[in-house]
């Protein structure tokens, strides 16, 4: 366990190393559209989502088609929650042909999750609506029987009653 969590440390500061070292080298070359590919993936890394965003749009700027370039922005829009937009820019990244395998996964990714996501909530609302038609039932029945002992006990009042003007006549005779 320790030794995974040293690898992703590591791992962690090659990205931050290359993420400076790039940042550096786009300082002096702004054209390089592959440099801000590099910069948007390893900040996609870092979780640095606004900034890999950021350079995925630059990259894409530089060279529209590069599907390399959506892939990250759509990367960047996942790491932000914002499942359209990163559905979108995988289907730009789609369209390049070097692509096109990495981008439907991501796609199909989303689209899964997505699915298993409904079929989850319909299991909870049928789940839902079964604890609620029992609670129902369970109320309706508890009404019924506090009638029921209601009556029954109005029953033995009049019964009691009844014996009682009974007694009282025959006593009166």
């Amino acid at each position: 366990r320790q030794m995974c969590i040293r690898d992703r440390i590591n791992k962690l500061e090659k990205y931050s190393d290359a993420a400076d070292n790039l940042e550096k080298s786009i300082a002096i070359d702004k054209e390089d559209y592959n440099k801000y590919f590099n910069l948007a993936s390893a900040y996609n890394h870092l979780e640095r989502w606004s900034d890999a965003a950021s350079s995925a749009q630059s990259c894409i700027d530089l060279k529209k088609k590069f599907g390399g370039g959506w892939l990250e922005l759509g990367l960047a829009e996942l790491g932000k929650k914002n499942k359209t937009r990163a559905k979108r820019h995988f289907e730009e990244a789609r369209k390049d042909r070097d692509w096109r395998k990495m981008a439907e996964r991501k796609i199909d990714d989303i689209n899964n999750n997505a699915n298993s996501m409904v079929s989850m909530i319909e299991k909870d609302t049928e789940e839902i609506i079964k604890l609620e038609s029992n609670k129902i039932d369970s109320q309706i029945r508890s009404a019924m029987i506090q009638k029921a002992i209601k009556i029954s006990e109005n029953d033995l009042k009049q019964k009691l009653t009844e014996e009682k003007d009974e007694e009282l006549i025959i006593k009166i005779k």
